[in-house]
């Protein structure tokens, strides 16, 4: 009897078991139709803004293919508001930037017409000056927010996507310049799994820039983790900034879609804490760009350099290019420096771009970070269309004696060679507003001074 019992017992225990891994085991994404990279190297918000509403569309709109909304337009209405000082009455003076994130079309219909045509005409054929970074504009939709600072626990990510919702989040990187709004970055959430025992998040992110849109490797998985406290984001200290969820088109003609109430609270996850509570890294050593290179030469070197940590799941059976040393330069320090290329571009690396590739193609990669103490340590967020820009510039040029410089403000990465104004940086791909063209090698100094130049004239 109690040997049945017991075996009872065991049959009941390894059923919960089950069931508890197969619940693990679950995944769910989201259909990306729609889906839309960002046109310019700042609407990473009007990309993320389009793409969360096109998710939502109704089966109508989907039927008929129906745009919904466009970059063009998101981007012409931010002029109209922030440039021409439409809508004062309703948005305020400044302008209430948490107001217009909940813009509607009603308000602005209220713009009289000759004005909104001329700014969308700008829009539609000269990008440039509607190039602007901004907060996502989710036209016609209701939302909920996070604290600053606060992510979504992982409960509340799995609630979303099971009901149908993407997540708009925001990271903050140390680029951003004080009373500025560069150095944020908008993507989405658009799916869960739960891999070899890691929670991880299907990320869209809207980079890299495309006149069309179209095209690009958006979509990647990455950790719960990551997402909830990224740490560094392609070589500078990032933090989580925001969640915008409970996602709720305001349908004209029609019925709104179910209005979904928002949690009371939201419990922090003690397994990765979000980035506010989180301690500040410690103070670690530099190292200089030459011995970067040296221990990240080959695959054997970065095997052997990594011997003591764990690479990341995704990468631990793939093969490795050189890796690229990064050099992070703030937006603050190009202010405080005023361009000077020499104060800029300093021998010190506290991070290092890993491609991962799959015969000549980059198929991923990965940071890795200097912790004092330990040595490197994989950790952070990789962009790999940046990363496969980079590897393949380094390619053209037959050698790889090159580092990164990132400078995650203006979304400008580049290949290095030399220190300070004798540096000469290699744009991988064209930006109009910094006279820079992928490939064409230029002095660091050109480059600084028209950064500079460009944080000035940004209010």
């Amino acid at each position: 009897m109690i040997s049945v019992g017991r075996a009872f017992l065991g049959f009941c225990l390894a059923l919960a078991a089950f069931g508890h891994s197969q619940a693990l085991a679950k995944t769910r994404t989201l259909n990306l139709q729609g889906a839309e990279g960002q046109r310019g190297s700042q609407l990473c918000w009007a990309a993320s803004s389009v793409t969360a509403i096109r998710m939502m569309r109704t089966p109508q709109e989907l039927s008929t293919n129906s745009p919904v909304v466009t970059q063009d337009q998101l981007a012409a209405y931010r002029m109209l508001i922030r440039n021409d000082g439409e809508l004062k009455d309703e948005l305020g003076e400044p302008v209430d930037l948490a107001k217009m994130e909940r813009l509607t079309s009603e308000l602005v219909a209220s713009i009289p017409e000759q004005k909104r045509k001329a700014r969308l005409d700008v829009c539609k054929t000269s990008l440039g000056p509607c190039n602007e970074a901004n907060p996502p504009i989710l036209l016609n939709m209701h939302f909920d927010s996070t604290d600053k600072g606060e992510a979504l626990n992982w409960s509340n990510i799995v609630e979303q996507i099971d009901s149908g919702r993407p997540v708009v989040f925001g990271w903050t990187t140390e680029d951003r310049a004080t009373d500025r709004e560069f150095g944020s970055h908008f993507s989405l959430v658009t799916g869960y799994r739960v891999r070899r025992d890691v929670r991880e998040v299907r990320l869209w992110d809207p980079w890299p820039a495309s006149p069309s849109g179209l095209g690009g490797q958006h979509s990647r998985w990455i950790s719960y983790c990551t997402y909830r406290n990224p740490k560094n984001v392609m070589g500078s200290q990032a933090v989580h900034q925001f969640d915008r969820y409970n996602l709720t088109r305001i349908v004209a003609n029609g019925p709104d879609q179910p209005r979904r109430s928002s949690p009371k609270s939201i419990t922090p996850d003690s397994a990765c804490p979000t980035s506010s509570s989180a301690d500040p890294p410690p103070p670690t050593a530099a190292s200089s760009i030459a011995a970067v290179l040296d221990a990240f030469r080959d695959e054997p070197s970065i095997r052997a350099t990594l011997k003591d940590s764990a690479i990341p799941g995704r990468a631990m059976f793939k093969h490795f290019a050189p890796g690229l040393p990064i050099v992070s330069v703030t937006a603050s320090q190009i202010l405080q420096a005023g361009g000077d290329a020499d104060a800029l571009l300093v021998d010190s690396v506290n991070a290092v771009l890993v491609p991962v590739m799959r015969g000549s193609s980059t198929v991923d990669s990965f940071l890795v970070l200097r912790d004092g103490s330990r040595g490197w340590l994989p950790g952070g967020y990789a962009n790999t269309p940046a990363t496969a820009l980079l590897v393949a510039e380094r390619r053209r040029r037959d050698t790889h004696d090159f580092y990164m410089v990132s400078v995650p403000s203006i979304n400008a990465y580049f290949l290095a060679q030399g220190i300070g104004d004798e540096a000469s940086l290699i744009p991988i791909w064209n930006h109009v507003t910094l006279g820079a063209t992928a490939g064409e090698a230029r002095k660091a100094s050109f480059f600084f001074n028209r950064i500079d130049e460009l944080l000035r004239a940004t209010p």
